[in-house]
């Protein structure tokens, strides 16, 4: 196999192992008595005005008193590799940001596997020690924060 082959398949399996942990985590939080809906997205994607390519990765939690949660992974190719990851929470005003986590950043293939594999590994741990009964004092706090002209 070529070098550019090799980075492909690098990428692959990088995809794959990230449809397979989400996956994980959507079995997980499908089986807790708050839930009652679960939706999983890995979508590339390459805008208009920002020309960089995209992937927009996430869980979905729908609760059953009609809140949602989302685990979120974004990554954006430019210079580097950057990888922006949070948890983001339903508000009357859209989506908030419940808890960001660093960004990170790879400057090579190499150095992106590690990065992605970390931040994927956070995110899960994260989701697998959340707390839903913490969303109704948070609620408050963020529907102030993300209120039109906050």
């Amino acid at each position: 196999m070529d070098e550019t082959s090799i980075a492909a398949l690098t990428m692959l399996r990088i995809l794959s192992q990230l449809a397979t942990s989400l996956g994980g985590l959507v079995g997980f939080m499908r089986k807790r008595p708050e839930v009652s809906n679960v939706t999983i997205a890995i979508e590339p994607f390459q805008g208009l005005v920002d020309a960089h390519p995209t992937l927009h990765s996430y869980v979905d939690v729908e609760l059953r008193g009609s809140k949602n949660v989302a685990w979120h992974l974004n990554v954006r190719a430019e210079q580097e590799w950057i990888v922006d990851y949070y948890i983001g929470v339903s508000s009357e005003y859209g989506e908030a940001r419940l808890k960001s986590f660093e960004e990170r950043t790879a400057d090579s293939l190499e150095s992106f596997v590690d990065v992605i594999q970390l931040a994927t590994s956070e995110l899960i741990a994260s989701a697998l020690s959340f707390d839903f009964s913490s969303l109704a004092e948070a609620s408050l706090t963020l529907e102030e924060k993300s209120a039109p002209g906050k």
